[in-house]
């Protein structure tokens, strides 16, 4: 029985190290999802796409845990700690490039949409009534928070509208 003992208390000390583990490796799963949910909504309206990287990314964390080895989820998601910090700053820098390209095309697009319907080309001014419906979308896409979204509609209605307007249509 006195030899049995230390084993026993041996073994119990291991389960109690690998519990700790996994404890510690929920813990930071579970803080990193909530700081990922307090910037999802800036992530979908600046770059869909990362944000859905990002949620297969917390996805397979939640797998490691449920069946991998806790100490390597948990340097998971240390890294993806250290990523989200990394994302946090390059949104504040996204926000405002987008911003200004959204500023650039909103003071020459809508002018250039009028010159366009007001030329006395039937064909350009179809056109001008199509790119009109595509700068309304922009808006549409802007006014509900879509940045990334209405930049690169109205970027395009912009590159259409340029050969138009100088008659190389």
């Amino acid at each position: 029985m006195s030899r049995l003992f230390p084993g026993l208390a041996c073994g119990l000390m291991l389960l109690c190290g690998c519990g700790l583990r996994r404890h510690a490796a929920e813990a930071a799963a579970v803080q990193l999802n909530a700081r990922y949910d307090s910037l999802e909504s800036r992530v979908e309206r600046l770059q869909p796409s990362l944000a859905q990287r990002w949620r297969l990314r917390l996805t397979q964390l939640d797998r490691e845990l449920a069946h991998g080895d806790p100490a390597q989820a948990l340097a998971h998601a240390a890294a993806l700690q250290d990523s989200l910090t990394r994302l946090e700053g390059d949104l504040d820098e996204m926000e405002s490039e987008l911003e200004e390209q959204w500023s650039a095309l909103a003071g020459t697009t809508p002018a250039l949409l009028e010159r366009l319907a007001r030329d006395p080309d039937p064909h350009v001014r179809r056109e001008a009534e199509r790119l009109e419906k595509a700068w309304r979308a922009a808006l549409a896409s802007r006014e509900t928070g879509r940045a990334q979204e209405a930049v690169e509609r109205a970027r395009a209605v912009h590159t259409k509208a340029i050969p138009l307007s100088a008659g190389t249509h």
